[in-house]
């Protein structure tokens, strides 16, 4: 089989929401699935920790040591905003807004609302990179950023935590397996995790696009065992390579331009500004601290939202105002409006803003403000609404 290093380029994502926290979906076979096209590198990380041990020997070595158990892990990649192309379809990174926000509202050939709850929704993760599978369930996002500039597209920073997290890497068959087999015994079982889904790239026995799903994996004996029996004929053969599997998927709209982005600050309609940034933190607290026998974390809380972030301009007469907003603590209605055409729009609203105090800088030959942002709720949930129309 290839030993060839993993290549970078060689990236898809999956994300599929589920209906019950911690429960492992994987995307759908008909091709329907929504492929997640990142605009920048992807990760998914889980580190386990050990606990050493405090028998007393007579040596300065550490002996032996106790894994702990899993803390929960983290994931992260950028996308660009990417709305349907048709006003009431959902853009790409529904999941993610979804997932975020905490509540949906589809209105058939107007809008997708994406509002706040108390609660939030969990998604399954499946990350190909290079040559291997990475997949998780009980994902969660907990932070968004997005900057607002003239150039490139609109870019949205994602990142989140994971109950648990499992691969699956290419290996080869070490014993012939016959048709309806249900275990398959490969050289190194240690490269696959129970929930993968496989299949003979020698044969291109993919199980009818379905692939094969790990259901066990004995380390020892290097046996797979998967939930639907071998379906070619004759069977697969010693050195046949068992790859990681991902169904075809369907790609959704078109990346927003940044330059067609404008930016409303209270009163003043497209507002003339350099740039926007904004961090939306929407903290995830994973059960780590229980006791259980999954011996990782299987629920999760929502903590408090901190919506923050910055505006740069330059320092125009009619700016001056901001100083008396600042000192005031005025709350203005700011949106950012993402695209120019229907369909391939969506429009940020943080309705009460609270400014900062101008911070003056000069960047000859102009001088130049900053403006620091937090968006507050009113009664309660509402501290943020994104539209795609």
């Amino acid at each position: 089989m290839s030993t060839n290093i993993g290549i970078s380029r060689q990236q898809r994502i999956f994300l599929v929401k589920e209906s019950t926290r911690g429960t492992l979906v994987f995307p759908a076979t008909d091709g329907s699935a929504v492929e997640t096209i990142a605009s920048g590198d992807g990760s998914m990380n889980q580190s386990p920790n050990f606990t050493n041990s405090n028998e007393i020997r007579n040596s300065r070595d550490v002996l032996d040591r106790f894994v702990d158990a899993r803390p929960a892990g983290s994931w992260s990649f950028p996308t660009y905003m990417r709305p349907s192309g048709t006003a009431g379809d959902v853009p790409q990174d529904d999941v993610l807004y979804e997932c975020f926000f905490g509540d949906k509202a589809v209105n058939s050939g107007t809008s997708v609302v994406y509002s706040q709850a108390l609660t939030k929704p969990s998604f399954s993760m499946w990350l190909k990179k290079g040559h291997t599978l990475y997949f998780a369930k009980g994902c969660t996002v907990s932070q968004l950023s997005l900057n607002v500039t003239n150039t490139g597209g609109v870019n949205q920073e994602w990142s989140g935590g994971l109950m648990w997290m499992g691969w699956a890497a290419p290996d080869a068959l070490a014993s012939a397996a016959a048709q309806s087999d249900t275990s398959i015994t490969v050289d190194e079982a240690k490269k696959f995790c129970v929930g993968a889904r496989i299949y003979n790239s020698t044969t291109d026995d993919d199980n009818s696009g379905a692939g094969y799903e790990v259901t066990a994996v004995d380390v020892t004996t290097n046996t797979l065992t998967i939930g639907t029996g071998v379906a070619d004929s004759g069977g697969w053969s010693v050195d046949d390579v068992i790859e990681p599997f991902l169904p075809a998927g369907t790609e959704v709209g078109e990346p927003l331009a940044n330059r067609t982005t404008t930016v409303d600050f209270g009163t003043d309609t497209g507002k003339t500004i350099q740039s926007l940034s904004l961090t939306l933190n929407d903290p995830i607290q994973y059960t780590e601290d229980e006791i259980s026998t999954e011996g990782y974390p299987t629920d999760y809380l929502e903590n408090e939202r901190d919506y923050s972030g910055n505006v740069d301009l330059y320092f125009r007469k009619a700016d001056a105002k901001y100083y008396y907003d600042g000192f005031a603590d005025t709350e203005l209605d700011v949106s950012i409006n993402y695209g120019d055409t229907a369909g391939k729009q969506a429009v940020l609203n943080l309705p009460q803003t609270s400014l900062e105090v101008p911070q003056v800088s000069t960047n000859a030959p102009a001088v130049n403000l900053s403006i620091g942002l937090m968006a507050l709720g009113s009664s309660g949930e509402d501290s943020a609404t994104l539209t795609f129309t």
